[in-house]
């Protein structure tokens, strides 16, 4: 039963999250003051003793991606039936491979074995910053930025899956130092 109050916890929280936000926007206040007054109060109050709020941090971080991500999915349309697109930017995401390649092997010469550096080079973060800037980018309706979300987004979608199947084998790449 603990494990179910911290999860009610964590998801009252949001809701009076939200319903602060909506209430001063409600009354022609600003929503993002309020939430932030809000989210300082809880931290410093007796709630945060209780609760200890910290720890819905990891919570909260997964909600802004899966939200981030979402929203940036029902923008950005990428034109995978396009097969000039998609040959395109499947060589300049090897192209950019390439120099990331080239940027690991200059960096650590000699100090980390190939494997190593092919994993540093595979392993690129999940594009939770790109997939935000796609969105404020978006909401411009710049002419002839099109083209370039949807680059954007095929580079986070392909370093998604590519990450995903370096993680997958990370014993392969960081197993063995005779490489």
């Amino acid at each position: 039963t603990e494990n179910y109050i911290k999860n009610l916890a964590q998801i009252s929280l949001i809701i009076c999250a939200m319903a602060v936000y909506v209430i001063a926007d409600r009354f022609d206040g600003s929503g993002i003051l309020a939430v932030t007054v809000f989210g300082l109060f809880v931290g410093n109050s007796y709630i945060n003793k209780i609760f200890n709020v910290e720890s819905y941090a990891p919570f909260f971080s997964n909600l802004f991606e899966i939200l981030v991500f979402v929203f940036a999915g029902i923008i950005i349309k990428v034109p995978f039936n396009d097969f000039i697109f998609l040959i395109k930017a499947t060589l300049l995401y090897g192209f950019f491979m390439l120099i990331r390649y080239m940027s690991v092997e200059i960096s650590f010469r000699e100090t980390i074995t190939k494997r190593e550096k092919w994993f540093m080079t595979l392993l690129i973060p999940k594009g939770v910053s790109a997939a935000t800037l796609i969105l404020l980018i978006a909401t411009y309706n710049l002419p002839g930025i099109n083209p370039i979300l949807n680059l954007m987004m095929f580079f986070i979608l392909i370093s998604i899956v590519i990450g995903t199947i370096g993680g997958r084998y990370t014993t392969y790449f960081l197993s063995q130092k005779s490489q």
